[in-house]
């Protein structure tokens, strides 16, 4: 599994630089309380919205409870050490949003369609992989990510597993594609989620999987 970093905002969804935080909530209510966190790669916007809105809670109506008048002061404590590793993290540039698959990008990436995934079955960073094929294919670096992420979710629906290769020093399971699977049609287009967790099918994972022959 290989997931992008400093690419896309997990919350917000927008390629942007990012950078990883944890914020946490919490509510007091006397003998109860409700809690929060907010944990992930996050943008600058999303990494300001969220520590106000939860560490003005945890200020205001978080230490309510006898648990919560030590949890409240603790959690805002973390949010504050959090925020402030988070400030020189670079503004989301103008103009920044969603990346989407469009007809023109898949055509674009659909020559490089087996190489993100040699390449991450090697263990390389999803992010390299995908500023360095985005340079060459003149599209975002999100695009490309967007594109693995549909390449992994077709080989998965499709029951395709990646095939052993005896010689690879990583133990990893390189993914062969099938000569009708190398390119993605214009009809499978969409707009996907701002999910970017590459999830590479293993054997194991496919349920009735055939071993390939030897």
């Amino acid at each position: 599994m290989a997931r992008a970093r400093g690419i896309i905002c997990q919350a917000c969804g927008v390629e942007a630089p990012v950078k990883y935080v944890e914020f946490r909530q919490n509510i007091g209510a006397l003998v109860m309380r409700f809690s929060k966190e907010v944990k992930g790669n996050l943008c600058k916007s999303c990494v300001h919205s969220h520590f106000w809105s939860m560490t003005l809670i945890n200020l205001s109506i978080g230490w309510l409870g006898y648990i919560s008048i030590v949890l409240a002061p603790g959690f805002s404590i973390i949010n504050i050490i959090q925020y402030l590793g988070a400030l020189g993290l670079e503004k989301v540039p103008p103009g920044a949003r969603v990346p989407v698959l469009t007809a023109d990008a898949m055509q674009k990436l659909n020559p490089f369609a087996q190489e993100p995934i040699n390449r991450l079955e090697s263990n390389e960073e999803l992010s390299d992989v995908a500023r360095d094929i985005a340079a060459r294919a003149q599209v975002t670096p999100g695009q490309v990510v967007k594109f693995v992420v549909e390449l992994a979710a077709r080989l998965r629906a499709q029951g395709q597993v990646p095939m052993a290769a005896a010689a690879q020093s990583t133990g990893g399971f390189p993914v062969v594609m099938p000569p009708n699977q190398m390119v993605m049609p214009p009809s499978d287009v969409q707009e996907p989620d701002a999910g970017y967790i590459v999830d590479v099918p293993r054997p194991e994972d496919v349920p009735n999987a055939q071993s390939p022959k030897r």
